[in-house]
């Protein structure tokens, strides 16, 4: 299972166990919580994106006007 962040960011890979999820989601900062199944491919993805510091970007604004 991982946990999605309300910024957008993932948080780390844990494996499902029922009262860890409920404790994820009871922290504010989470929006969902995401389980899938292990398979070497998902793991490997996932961990790219707990990696990455992509995150939503506010739109530029246009300061000519």
């Amino acid at each position: 299972m991982q946990s999605i962040h309300h910024d957008g960011s993932y948080g780390k890979l844990k494996p499902f166990s029922q009262e860890e999820m409920l404790q994820e989601l009871k922290n504010p900062d989470v929006s969902h919580v995401e389980v899938f199944e292990a398979t070497e491919e998902q793991i490997k993805y996932r961990q790219k994106l707990f990696n990455s510091k992509t995150r939503y970007q506010k739109s530029p604004k246009n300061r000519r006007r």
